[in-house]
C-alpha cells in the first residue's frame, strides 16, 4: 500500500533514505513514491523463526544476538521494470526476475544466494544505488526511476570480510583467524565488505534468504546535476 505525504511513516522513511544522499555532491535523487509491504504471516513466521535460530545459537559474548538477532535496517537496490508506484498501483507484476522488486517481495532473494553467495545489503541508500549494475535495457524499461527496498536484516554473528566482490563462504565455517572480530572457535551468519565512506560496514553479507525481510519500497528518480 502506498504511504501518503502527511502518513508519518513514510516522512521517517523518507528522512532515512535521503540521509546519505545529503553527502553528496552529485547525482541528487527524488522520491516519487513509497510503499509498505504487506508480508504474508509464512513469511514473517520463517523470518522470525530463523531471527529465533540465531538467538539459540548465540553465546553470553553476544548480546545482541541473544537480544534481538543483531537484527539492523538495511537497503537494496534492484531492477524495476512494472508500473507498481505508478497512477496508485500497487500489484505485483508477473514479468518474473526481469523485474527485481516484484519478484523479491514475491519470492524472496533464494535464487541470489546460490551456491553458498551471499547477497549483499548496504547501511546506506546511497551505497545501494551505487552497488546497483543496470543494462540499457533496465535503464529504458524504468524510465528513469529505481526502486529501493527498505529491509530487516538478522545479522547474527558478523565476520570482518575484506573483498567488495561477491562473497560466496561456508556459513558454517568455525572462525578462527584474526578477522573472527571476537567470536574465535564460533560460526558466523554474515560477513562484512569493505568499510568506506558511508559507515561502518557499509556493507553487509547474509547468506540466508530467511534473514531479511523486506518492508518498504522507495520509488525514486536520480537526478544528475552536473
Amino acid at each position: 500500500s502506498e504511504l501518503g505525504r502527511e502518513d508519518s511513516g513514510r516522512n521517517i522513511v523518507e528522512i532515512i533514505f535521503q540521509s546519505s544522499w545529503l553527502k553528496r555532491d552529485s547525482p541528487l535523487c527524488q522520491v516519487d513514491r513509497i510503499l509498505k509491504i504487506h508480508n504474508t504471516a509464512r513469511t514473517v513466521r520463517r523470518f522470525e523463526g530463523y531471527r529465533d535460530s540465531v538467538k539459540s545459537r548465540a553465546s553470553r559474548r553476544n548480546p545482541r544476538c541473544v537480544a534481538d538477532g543483531n537484527e539492523l535496517l538495511r537497503f537494496f537496490c534492484t531492477t524495476f521494470a512494472c508500473s507498481i508506484g505508478t497512477r496508485g498501483s500497487t500489484s505485483l507484476c508477473g514479468s518474473g526476475p526481469s523485474c527485481g522488486v516484484c519478484n523479491a517481495i514475491r519470492h524472496g532473494f533464494g535464487d541470489r544466494m546460490a551456491g553458498g553467495k551471499g547477497l549483499c545489503t548496504t547501511a546506506t541508500s546511497g551505497r545501494a544505488h551505487d552497488c546497483m549494475e543496470t543494462t540499457e535495457e533496465e535503464k529504458a524499461a524504468s524510465r528513469g526511476r529505481r526502486a529501493m527496498l527498505v529491509c530487516r536484516v538478522i545479522a547474527g554473528r558478523i565476520r570482518r570480510g575484506g573483498s567488495g566482490a561477491a562473497i560466496s563462504v561456508d556459513p558454517n565455517e568455525v572462525v578462527d583467524d584474526d578477522d573472527a572480530g571476537g567470536l574465535a572457535g564460533e560460526r558466523f551468519d554474515s560477513v562484512t565488505g569493505p568499510t568506506g565512506v558511508y559507515s561502518n560496514p557499509d556493507e553487509l553479507f547474509v547468506f540466508d534468504p530467511k534473514a531479511i525481510l523486506p518492508c518498504f519500497v522507495v520509488i525514486y528518480r536520480v537526478q544528475d546535476n552536473s
